[in-house]
This record gives C-alpha cells, sequence and structure tokens, in this order.
C-alpha cells in the first residue's frame, strides 16, 4: 500500500503543470484568500454568501450557534474585552486584565470566539521540562521557519483612539499619551519572555500591552490568522464566506514522504519533505534586502540549510514533524494527524491541549 501511495504522488507531482498544480513559494501565499481557489489548491467545502443555498445574508451578523460561524473564528482570543491599556501581574504572576481597550473588533482581526488554543503548558519536570508542545516541538525553528508568523497573529495595531494618563490606575509607565489608530501596536506577543511585561520593554515604557509565553493562558494567546476573513468589510459580525479547503498540493508531497519513509525508500522521502522544508525557509526580503540582493540570497540559503535534512540521517518521526508547523488547525489533515502521527507528538505535552 505505501509503495503505491507513493507511486500515486510521485505521479501527481510529475504531472502538476497538467493538473494546474503548484506550490506558492511564500507559505503566507497558501492562505491569502485571493488564492483560496489557486494552484495549490484542490478539494475544498464552498461555504458562499448565497441566500438560498448558503444560509448566509450579508450584514445579518449571524451569531450564536449559528451554522454559518465558521472555523476561521474559533482559534481567535477575546481581544476586544482583554486587551485593556493598564493591565498589570497580581501578586501570583497572573496577568490582571485592567483599563481601557486599546482594540475593538474589526474584520482584519476576526470575531473573538474561544474554542481552540496552542498548547502552551510548559512541563516543570521529566523529558520535557522546560518545555511546551506549541512552542518547543511544533514551532520549534522560528528564527528560520516562517510558517510561525504565517499562521499566527502576534501583534495587534490599535485600531481605537484611547488617551492614556499618568496618574491613571494602573498606569505604571509614567507618561501621558493617546494611542494612535493604525500605527501603535496596542498588543504583542512575542515567542520569547520579556521580563518586565506587560508595559515596559526594559526600562522603556511600552503604550499598549506586552503578553510574553509565560502569561498565555485561556484567555490570553496567539489567534490563528491563516483563515480569516477581511473582505468582510464593515460587516465585522458576518460569518465569513471563505471556502474550507480539504487538501492542497503540499499535502501530496506530504504523504509521498511518508509513504516512501514506510516503503524503504528514505532518499525519496527525503527529497520530497524537504521541498516543504525549502518553503517554510522562504521568506520576502524588506525593501532594504531588495537593495542588497546579494546579501539577501546568502542569508536565504543559509536559513535554507538547517530545514534541509542529510538523506543519511532521517529519523523515524521526521514527517510527523515537518506536518507539526505546515497543517497547525488545517482542518480535515490537521484533525486527521491527531488521530496518527501527530497524536503521539501531542501525547507528550497533554496538560493543556485546550
Amino acid at each position: 500500500m505505501t509503495s503505491k501511495a507513493y507511486t500515486l504522488c510521485a505521479d501527481i507531482i510529475a504531472n502538476k503543470a497538467t493538473y494546474g498544480l503548484d506550490l506558492w513559494q511564500d507559505y503566507a501565499d497558501t492562505f491569502n484568500p485571493a488564492n483560496d481557489y489557486g494552484k495549490e489548491t484542490m478539494f475544498v467545502s464552498d461555504h458562499c454568501k448565497d441566500p438560498k443555498f448558503c444560509y448566509y445574508t450579508v450584514g445579518s451578523g449571524a451569531s450564536g450557534g449559528a451554522a454559518q460561524n465558521l472555523t476561521p473564528w474559533f482559534t481567535n482570543w477575546n481581544y476586544p474585552s482583554n486587551s485593556g491599556i493598564n493591565s498589570y501581574l497580581n501578586a501570583s504572576g497572573n496577568l490582571v486584565n485592567n483599563g481601557p481597550s486599546g482594540m475593538v473588533r474589526d474584520s482584519y482581526y476576526g470575531r473573538p470566539y474561544i474554542r481552540i488554543r496552542p498548547n502552551s503548558y510548559v512541563w516543570p519536570s521529566g523529558s520535557n521540562a522546560g518545555k511546551n508542545y506549541f512552542l518547543d516541538r511544533a514551532f520549534v525553528n522560528r528564527n528560520v521557519d516562517s510558517r510561525f508568523y504565517n499562521t499566527f497573529y502576534t501583534t495587534w495595531i490599535s485600531n481605537v483612539a484611547i488617551t492614556n494618563n499618568a496618574t491613571t490606575a494602573n498606569n505604571s509607565r509614567g507618561i501621558s499619551y493617546t494611542m494612535q489608530i493604525g500605527v501603535d501596536t496596542a498588543i504583542w506577543m512575542p515567542d520569547y519572555d520579556i521580563p518586565e511585561a506587560p508595559q515596559f520593554i526594559g526600562t522603556r515604557p511600552f503604550k499598549g500591552i506586552i503578553i510574553p509565553p509565560r502569561l498565555w493562558t485561556n484567555a490570553y494567546f496567539p489567534s490563528v490568522r491563516k483563515f480569516m476573513d477581511p473582505s468582510r468589510g464593515s460587516n465585522i459580525n458576518d460569518p465569513s464566506s471563505r471556502p474550507v479547503v480539504i487538501y492542497r498540493f503540499a499535502d501530496v508531497y506530504m504523504i509521498g514522504a511518508e509513504a516512501a519513509f514506510k516503503a524503504g525508500r528514505l532518499t525519496e522521502a527525503k527529497d520530497l519533505i524537504n521541498v516543504i522544508r525549502r518553503r517554510a525557509a522562504f521568506k520576502r526580503p524588506t525593501l532594504l534586502q531588495k537593495t542588497k540582493l546579494l546579501l539577501w540570497q546568502w542569508k536565504y540559503l543559509s536559513q535554507m540549510l538547517p530545514l534541509i535534512l542529510s538523506w543519511m540521517n532521517v529519523p523515524a518521526s521526521f514527517t510527523v514533524n515537518g506536518k507539526d508547523g505546515m497543517i497547525w488547525f488545517v482542518r480535515v489533515p490537521w484533525f486527521g494527524g491527531l488521530k496518527n502521527g501527530i497524536q503521539r507528538q501531542v501525547n507528550l505535552f497533554r496538560i493543556s491541549i485546550c
């Protein structure tokens, strides 16, 4: 069976031009709403705006348990209500929401429906002591792997003008200021610790709030951005009309690599999964980098190398580890993976999955 699966995947890849298939160079483009029906998409479940066939009337703001409320919102925290700019730490070291919020609900950051969050529990002992599944397994190579920042919102730019006086209760910054819409950062969730959070970086006051990993809970966590639907515009309470993409061309590479590995074809397995890993290492150059093209090309090459496997060192879990970041909460592949290889990884970090 594994040999047949590999053969089928290899045939699809070899004939991708015939089928109109290909990978986007940038992982971020895979989840661009404009590309929902693009060259990497193979099978979708549509969700349209037709009121007769899709139970969706534009501007109706369907909510609650309505069928229109799809998964784009299920991994979002309540950023409009829990982002008080004078939030502080209590005696137990927990974040206490305080002061006016630096955010209001909008179409870009989505509807704040909490159902699933990243597992950020840090193990106190054992083989995973000091680690959590989210940052130390699924997205461990964040310095070279673009998928972390292309999967999650870690910054929320202020969309409401809030004035904060130096004498306001729990404002420890010692300054007065007004948040500038579209300019100031209302919330920052770095993937590393900021000891002076939530109101300072070192000795410098921060206008919004900083929420590092040690403060992530069921109420505060990076939100999945891949499925957000900014096309709703002013109808911010409407459901999404983006399709649920069930199968992508990248899945062909992953399944082919796993099948090749199980069939003992390690070289072929390595070649297939490295296509996905090279894509993960791609980052769009900044304007400064574009003026220094040769420097950027060398940087890009050096970033790819740590992600590329040697065929002499292909671990038994290599396809599983590669999947974690690629299919994080990608509907069918994610939940299917939880039943198979990824479940073994999650079980190692199983305290607070939801």
